[in-house]
């Protein structure tokens, strides 16, 4: 498992979470697909599901990031990472991320320029890698 070890002292220290997860970097969920009809025995609507998980994305994050997300949906699940950390209890997001559910790299956006920012992307980035390569070989 990689742990942030870099200049930015927000991240240093923390794990990355491959999943659902709302820690005080990150904020990740898996997104249902458009064509996703059914949860827990129950039926709904095409793109119900998908809009239901958007919805529930925390307020910080831009519609043009939901609508990107949306895109990538349409047919598959994804996984939607935000990277972020609080300043005076206000959202700096260092970029945004969506996966396959395999965790590999399908979109990124970088929100914030400089060294140590690269870094911590570059950390997450090799967190991902290695899982996606754990889960294409199961």
């Amino acid at each position: 498992m990689i742990r942030f070890d870099c200049a930015h002292k927000n991240y240093n220290g923390h794990f990355p979470s491959m999943g659902n997860a709302i820690t005080e970097t990150q904020f990740s969920s898996y997104i249902r697909s458009e064509n996703d009809l059914e949860c827990n025995r129950h039926s709904f609507e095409k793109g119900e599901l998908l809009q239901y998980d958007l919805n529930n994305l925390p307020s910080y994050i831009p519609s043009w990031v939901k609508h990107e997300i949306r895109g990538y949906c349409q047919n598959r699940r994804m996984i939607f990472f935000c990277l972020r950390h609080f300043r005076k209890g206000k959202p700096i997001v260092l970029a945004y991320l969506i996966t396959d559910t395999n965790h590999n790299l399908a979109w990124i956006w970088d929100m914030k320029k400089g060294w140590k920012n690269r870094q911590v992307i570059e950390t997450f980035l090799k967190a991902l890698h290695q899982q996606s390569m754990r889960n294409n070989v199961a």
